[in-house]
Order: structure tokens, then sequence, then C-alpha cells
């Protein structure tokens, strides 16, 4: 598994805005003749508000803007109409774009590039002998631009800029230096981009989202050419897209995805012809919706890839091989992730209001979650987990203790589990073990809580379990029996599954009666 390495020397400490917000907030005090917030105007808030003006990051680059070898790190903040540079040493520059829209960042060799929406050009910027952006040179489009990428199409080094052009359903090829521009049809409403080597001649191609549902292929001619668009079937209502090797064959597929709940895979034949899309069985929360971004993580030597999106605790990877997906590893940040992409070197960039992070992946071992549910909550020391074989299926059952309950879970052939009993107990016991303590090939449940030990049976031939408390000097009967049919014996009681509106539950009932008195004859089992 991979956990993420943070890379403290470029990436904001957690009070890293802390001097932006601080001179924008001091700024609104002000006066001159352009109001009461002099030339910041536009930081200001309208009497009895507040205005946030905490950068969001809703996209970013990383680039070395001032040739040490070090990259510093671009924010892009859409709400704020703004970009910040992060620098290694600390300091924090910004530029603001008032009332022109910036919408998307790409970075070059030493200089950064803008979409802007008002009105539609390129600005391509660099830093000064101060470390402040300034602009050299534009590009003017036809319609404001969603995306903008940097990809070395020709293959000489000098990266070239791809913007799409969603109302015009064109995507606009730019050479940075001199300002030339060609244009592509790229299907109906082409959104986002991803630039790979998809068919394998080791020259690189563009994978478009049509949000008119197709990815339109652009296959490189390794010049800076491209050849006309292939369209490959995609979903509606996709909004970002990544390449990674999803089947382990040796070539790039496509990942696309509308929010924390719905990532697909389009599968490639190896000449970047992509398939129908596959759902991927990742779950999210309501919550985890309004972060934007995606990225493919790169094959361990076990086969197994992540799946990064943001989340409301930072950033989410989901863990699997081909159809198979093992669970999820959360990463807290600062606060939730707004967005998270590629970094320079290969690794990615996360961000949220006021931060952003640096990440890697890194071959460790880390605890994957495999099932969640809301529902069940226990303290430390009143919660413990084993696995085992309960149904006789091949799959892996898992056992757990949450406070006073008993949950047995059915392991599932997508790696999830299914919850099928929760028995409620008299105790909250502390720990447990599956074995066939009775002898008849079925596997039980043995829970204690130091003092007693809990036996949940289960029974052949129908869905029923009997579950008995064993402790010093009680019972006088054997093993409770679990089989259809009245009651067998007179201190034994039988819980059966049942199937309800919510699910199934049963509940637990004590084996023995009441505790012997001391002159009564009594051996325990």
């Amino acid at each position: 598994m991979w956990p993420r390495r943070r890379r403290p020397a470029s990436a904001p400490r957690p009070g890293a805005w802390a001097g932006v917000v601080g001179l924008a907030l001091a700024a609104t005090t002000c006066g001159g003749a352009e109001g009461p917030c002099g030339p910041l105007e536009r930081l200001c808030a309208r009497d009895f508000e507040w205005k946030f003006v905490l950068p969001r990051v809703d996209d970013a680059v990383e680039v070395d803007l001032d040739g040490d070898g070090e990259r510093e790190q671009v924010v892009l903040d859409r709400t704020g109409e703004q970009l910040v540079v992060a620098w290694p040493e600390g300091q924090r520059t910004m530029l603001a774009f008032p009332a022109q829209k910036p919408l998307a960042i790409a970075a070059l060799t030493g200089e950064v590039a803008v979409a802007l929406s008002e009105p539609p050009v390129v600005v391509v910027l660099s830093a000064d002998a101060s470390g402040r952006l300034e602009r050299r040179r534009e590009v003017v489009l036809r319609d404001e631009a969603e995306a903008l990428v940097a990809a070395d199409l020709a293959g000489d080094g000098a990266p070239e800029l791809v913007a799409t052009l969603p109302k015009e359903g064109v995507i606009a090829v730019i050479d940075p230096s001199t300002g030339t521009m060609r244009e592509h049809p790229a299907g109906r409403s082409p959104l986002r981009l991803a630039a790979g080597d998809v068919d394998g001649d080791e020259r690189l191609d563009l994978v478009v989202l049509d949000t008119g549902q197709a990815l339109q292929v652009f296959f490189g001619t390794g010049d800076g050419a491209l050849r006309a668009a292939t369209a490959s079937p995609a979903a509606v209502a996709m909004q970002w897209i990544d390449l990674g090797d999803h089947d382990g064959d040796g070539d790039l597929d496509a990942f696309t995805r509308a929010d924390s709940t719905q990532v697909l895979v389009h599968r490639n034949d190896g000449h970047g012809r992509f398939s129908s899309p596959t759902a991927l069985p990742i779950t999210g929360t309501d919550e985890d919706d309004g972060g934007a971004g995606l990225v493919i993580g790169p094959a361990a030597a076990s086969g197994l890839f992540g799946v990064t999106v943001p989340s409301v605790r930072g950033i989410t990877t989901w863990f699997g091989k081909g159809s198979t997906w093992l669970g999820r590893l959360e990463e807290s940040m600062h606060s939730p992730g707004s967005w998270v992409g590629r970094s320079g070197d290969g690794g990615q960039l996360v961000g949220g209001w006021g931060w952003i992070q640096w990440a890697a992946y890194a071959p460790v071992g880390a605890a994957i979650e495999i099932w969640r549910d809301a529902t069940v909550e226990s303290s430390l020391y009143t919660s413990a987990v084993t696995t085992g074989h309960l149904d006789g299926d091949p799959l892996l059952d898992v056992a757990a203790i949450s406070d006073s309950r008993l949950l047995v879970l059915r392991g599932r052939a997508d790696r999830g589990l299914e919850r099928i009993a929760e028995l409620d107990l008299e105790v909250k016991p502390t720990g447990l073990t599956i074995a066939d303590v009775t002898g008849d090939g079925l596997a039980d449940v043995l829970v204690s809580d130091v003092a007693n030990v809990w036996l949940a049976q289960a029974g052949a031939g129908a869905r029923t379990c009997c579950v008995r408390r064993t402790r010093p000097r009680c019972c006088r009967t054997s093993w409770c029996r679990c089989a259809p049919g009245p009651r067998r014996r007179r201190r034994s009681q039988r819980c059966r599954f049942t199937t309800g509106a919510e699910g199934t539950t049963a509940r637990a009932r004590r084996c023995c009666a009441s505790p012997p008195t001391a002159a009564s004859p009594t051996r325990s089992r």
C-alpha cells in the first residue's frame, strides 16, 4: 500500500496564508479616493457582512520560477480571482485578476500560463527578481477555456499548451513562445483532457472528456500535430479525467469522475480505443462531493493501484486491482480537500481553503479501510474484530464487537461486507474469535468480557443461531442446540435471524436462567 509522504520544504505551513489574510482584512479599513478600501475594493464586504478572503485551491501547478532547481507551487483561486505563489522559503506572492475570471493554469518551463474568461485569453507569466508574477505574452481565444494543459506534443522538450473550449466544441493547441494556435474539433462540449501515450507508439496523445457522452482521442504524430479525433463511448455528467493502467496489461486506461461516489474506468485495447465505461465499486458521502480533480496512482508489484479524490477529511484513496477493490485509505489534512491533481514530479498536489500540500505514493504497508457503517460506533475499550469463514463459501467473513452488540458480516465477491446479523448482548465484550466449538462442522463465534464467555452458534439448514453465556458455577446443561422447531432444552433459548424492513437483526438471550444457590451442586463447561 502507499501512505502519503509530505514534503514540507515547498508546502505551506498550517498558518502559511495568515499574512495574505491579514493584509486583506486590514485593507478593508483603509480610506482613499477609490472608496473605503482604496485600491483593494474587491476585497471589501458589503455593510454588516463578512467576506471570506482565504484563498481556495481550485487548481495548482509546480514550476521552477526562479531557476534555482526547486519548484514553486502556484495556486489558482477562482472565487478570489487571483494566483498565489508559495515559495520554498515560506514567503507568498499573489497576483489579482479583478473581473477577469481566471479559469485554469498550466506549468511551462520557468513560466506559468493562466486562462482568463473576460476577455478570453491565455496569459503567460513569469517571476521578476522580487518574486512577483509579471505578464509576458497573451494569446487571444475564440471563447473562454475550461481547462488548460501543458503537453510536449512535438517531443522537443518545450511543451505546447492545449485548451478546451466547450462552447465552440474544439480544443486549441497553442505554441506559448510564438503565440500560434491550431484548433481541432472535439465533439459537442470538450471539458477536460489528459495527455499520455495511449497507443504505444511513444508519442504523446490527448484524451478529451466530451460531455456529449464521448471520449475524443487525438493521436499525436510526434511533431506537434494531431490526427482527427476518434470517439469512444463515455457517460454523461463526467467532469474530470486521468489516465492509468487499470488492468495491468501495460497500456493506459481512462478514468473519469463525476463526484466522490462515481468513478468510471474505460479499458484500453492497446491501440487507443476505449471500451464503454464500467463503474468502480467506490462509495463516498454527500459531504465529499464538493472537491475537484482525480489522480490515478502507479501500480505496485502486487498489481494494486490507487484512485485518489478529495474528501471532507482531505483526500481519500481507493485501492484495487482490475474489478477487485480492497478498500480505502484516508489522509487527514488541515481542512476538507477542494482539489487534487498531479505534481511536476509525478506525485500529487492536494489543496483546500488556505493550504496546499505535496504528497506521493510510497511502497509501505498501510491499514486499508474495507467497510464503514456510521451506525457502528464504539470506544477503543469496547470494540474487537476477527475474521473467519461463517457461511461455507470461500470468501472471508467478519465478526465484530461494537459496545454490547455482536455484528456478523458476510464477505462479498467485490471485497465488500454485508451485515447479516446483529446480536444484542447483556454486557460489553472485549474479545472474540471464530471456531467450530460444537464439532458440527459449522463455525461459531465466541465473545468474552473477561469474566464470561458467550457462544453464538450457527444452525445447519436454517438461518438460526443460539447464544449462550457460560460462567463459573452456572449452567448444568450442555451447549445450546440450534435447530428449527420447539426449544429442545429447558434452560436453552434459541434466537432466529429475521429479515425485516431495516435489515437482518437478531437478539441474543441468556442461556442460563439464574445463578445457582450456594447449596446447589453445579458444574460448568
